[in-house]
């Protein structure tokens, strides 16, 4: 089943609610506020409070709300969208985890343009086989990743050090 259909409530996950755990449906409260953020619709103070939600959401959960946005990461990045940049900054208030590094490293190197078709989001440009970004919002990507990078290295490092220090007393 398809991630985001599931988080945008089109259909429920195939888990019996003694093997849910509270946060799940947390969770997916928090990726379906940024879902509603990447609407053309929603600009302005709108977008602001939403986005402000979205991330007090995901950080409520921790490890579980930063892979999820990881996997929201990869969608964007595989359908080319310019809506990227938004999961990008905010990826910076998240927890550090192996799977949301990886996600942002994969946009890091990403090429601007590739083979394929639109997905679950709208290619910024696209034609004969190809999706790809905007020489702008790729280079915009290509910059918020690496501050996000950045950003998450050194709350990784710093968490591991506190890690160490205490099983060593």
């Amino acid at each position: 089943m398809n991630i985001l259909n599931w988080l945008r409530g089109r259909s429920q996950p195939k888990e019996s609610p003694a093997n849910q755990s509270p946060q799940s449906t947390d969770i997916s409260d928090g990726i379906k506020i940024l879902l509603r953020c990447l609407r053309r619709e929603v600009f302005g103070e709108e977008k602001s409070q939403l986005l402000s939600e979205a991330v007090k959401r995901l950080q409520d959960d921790g490890a579980v709300g930063s892979n999820a946005l990881a996997k929201l990461v990869n969608n964007l990045l595989a359908c080319r969208s310019g809506q990227i940049c938004i999961a990008l900054s905010i990826s910076k208030e998240l927890e550090p985890t192996p799977q949301l590094i990886s996600a942002i490293k994969a946009v890091q190197s990403a090429p601007r343009i590739v083979y394929g078709t639109a997905g679950e989001f709208a290619p910024e440009i696209f034609g004969e086989n190809q999706i790809g970004w905007t020489g702008f919002t790729y280079d915009r990507a290509i910059s918020s990743a690496k501050e996000a990078i950045d950003v998450l290295l050194v709350k990784f490092d710093s968490t591991t050090k506190k890690a160490e220090e205490s099983s060593k007393n």
